[in-house]
C-alpha cells in the first residue's frame, strides 16, 4: 500500500490529503487504483483516460493543461519520483528460493547460475561463460551458448538535479520449451513487476540485445537485432539481422522485418516491413526506385 505518510517521507513532500493507491505502474495499468506518473501531456491524458489511474505524479503545467478528478501529486521531477517510490519497495524484496536445476540439465562448468530465484527443467543445455541471474525461468530442451546474460537488469533511468535513478527491476524472465538462444545474447528481466517473456520454439542468434518487458511469442526467429523495452511481439514473427525495434511498439503475427530497418510504428498482422523508418516493404521499394531509378 502506497499512502500519504511513505509519500510524504520518500518523496519530502508535505500532503495532508489521506491517501491510498495499492500498485506502482505506467499510463497503461491494467490494475486497479494506481499510482502513476507522466512527464508531458501525451502521456497525462492516456493516464487520465485509465480508469484503473487513481493518482498522477507530474509537473503543475502539466496538470494544467487538462481538468481531472483524479489525485494530482506536483514534482519537478515526476520519473524521478516514481522510481524513488519504486525502489523504496523493492530494495529490500528478497524474498526467493533457492535455485532448482533439473538433474538432466547440461551446465558448462564455467557457466554462473544465480543461487537463488533460478528454476531450469530438464534438457537444457548452457554453454560456456554464460550467467543466469536470479528470477530466470529456462523450461524443457533449451539450449543457451556460451557468453549469454540472461536475467540482468537494464536501464530504466530518470534525471534530476541530483544525478540519475535506475528502477530496481523486480520482474522476471521465462525462455519457453525448445528453444535457442545464441551466443553473447543478452535478455533482461522485466521492471515495475511486469515480465519478460520468450515464447515456445523461438530462435534468438548471436549478438541479440532483448531489453526488459519484451514479450516474444512462440516460432519466432530473432536474429541479431535491438528490441528496446516493452515491445509485445506475436506468433511466428520473423526479425532480420540489425533491425531496431523502439520501446513500446506491438508487432502482430506472421510479420517479416527486413534487413536493417529501423521500427518506430506497430506492425500489423502478416505484413512486410522494410526500411528506416520501416514502412511496408512494396511502399518502401517504389519510394527507393522513385529516388534512385532501380533496386
Amino acid at each position: 500500500m502506497i499512502n500519504t505518510s511513505i509519500i510524504n517521507n520518500v518523496l519530502n513532500k508535505k500532503i495532508s490529503e489521506d491517501l491510498k493507491f495499492d500498485i506502482l505502474d505506467d499510463v497503461n495499468s491494467v490494475k486497479s487504483n494506481t499510482l502513476t506518473y507522466c512527464n508531458n501531456e501525451q502521456f497525462f491524458l492516456k493516464a487520465i483516460n485509465n480508469p484503473n489511474i487513481t493518482g498522477i505524479i507530474c509537473s503543475n503545467e502539466t496538470s494544467l493543461s487538462v481538468k481531472t478528478d483524479k489525485t494530482i501529486i506536483e514534482s519537478k521531477n515526476p520519473g524521478f519520483d516514481f522510481i524513488l517510490l519504486h525502489n523504496y519497495f523493492h530494495s529490500n524484496s528478497t524474498n526467493l528460493e533457492k535455485s532448482i536445476i533439473h538433474p538432466g540439465a547440461n551446465i558448462h562448468p564455467t557457466a554462473f547460475i544465480s543461487e537463488i530465484g533460478v528454476i531450469i527443467q530438464d534438457g537444457v543445455t548452457i554453454g560456456p561463460y554464460s550467467v543466469v541471474y536470479s528470477n530466470v525461468t529456462i523450461k524443457s530442451n533449451t539450449t543457451v551458448g556460451s557468453h549469454s546474460v540472461l536475467g540482468c537488469e537494464d536501464i530504466e533511468a530518470k534525471k534530476s538535479d541530483l544525478g540519475y535513478i535506475n528502477a530496481i527491476h523486480n520482474g522476471s524472465l521465462e525462455i519457453g520449451n525448445s528453444c535457442f538462444v545464441g551466443s553473447s545474447v543478452i535478455i533482461s528481466r522485466g521492471v515495475y513487476g511486469k515480465n519478460t517473456s520468450i515464447g515456445d520454439n523461438t530462435y534468438i542468434s548471436n549478438n541479440t540485445i532483448i531489453a526488459h518487458g519484451v514479450l516474444i511469442g512462440r516460432n519466432c526467429m530473432i536474429l541479431g537485432c535491438h528490441i528496446c523495452g516493452s515491445v509485445c511481439i506475436g506468433d511466428n514473427v520473423r526479425i532480420n539481422p540489425k533491425v531496431v525495434i523502439s520501446n513500446g511498439l506491438k508487432i502482430d503475427d506472421n510479420v517479416t522485418i527486413l534487413l536493417g530497418s529501423v521500427v518506430i510504428t506497430d506492425v500489423e498482422k502478416s505484413k512486410t516491413v522494410s526500411g528506416h523508418y520501416a514502412i511496408e516493404h512494396p511502399k518502401f521499394l517504389y519510394k527507393f526506385v522513385k529516388l534512385f531509378g532501380r533496386v
